[in-house]
């Protein structure tokens, strides 16, 4: 039996050559969200900062969240702003650019919120065995 073809349309958007730089950059400041993925050292937290430079400079309200766990205890996008060390709650960094750095602990403990009451929580946050699920499970650290 083959497969029916999707008529759900994708928002996607995939990097094409372009001739125009500003025809480029124009386009991705027409987005809401713009995620920056790919393998370490490409240069996600260069091209991170100068688009959320880009768009607060154009007067939208940003917010650059970088997520992991913080390497050597400092966060790599903060350092493009000035900052050591960024922490979860949203902080100004430029005008209509705020910053902040979300850590897979942090992303556990609000996605085991929206499952379960609250001192159920508290129990699976201290669990070592729903902490070696969240840790070892592909993806869901970030």
């Amino acid at each position: 039996m083959g497969r029916r073809p999707s008529t759900a349309r994708s928002t996607r958007y995939t990097a094409q050559p372009v001739h125009d730089p500003q025809a480029a950059r124009v386009h991705f400041l027409e987005r809401r969200i713009v995620l920056i993925t790919g393998k370490g050292g490409v240069g996600r937290t260069t091209v991170s900062a100068a688009l959320a430079r880009a768009a607060s400079a154009t007067g939208k309200r940003v917010l650059l969240t970088e997520l992991g766990d913080p390497e050597g205890g400092y966060s790599a996008i903060g350092r493009r702003f000035g900052r050591e060390h960024v922490a979860p709650e949203p902080v100004v960094v430029a005008p209509n650019l705020r910053l902040n750095h979300l850590w897979a602990r942090t992303g556990h403990e609000l996605f085991l919120g929206n499952a379960l009451p609250g001192a159920l929580v508290r129990a699976a946050v201290r669990s070592k065995a729903v902490d070696k699920f969240l840790t070892a499970a592909p993806s869901f650290h970030e």
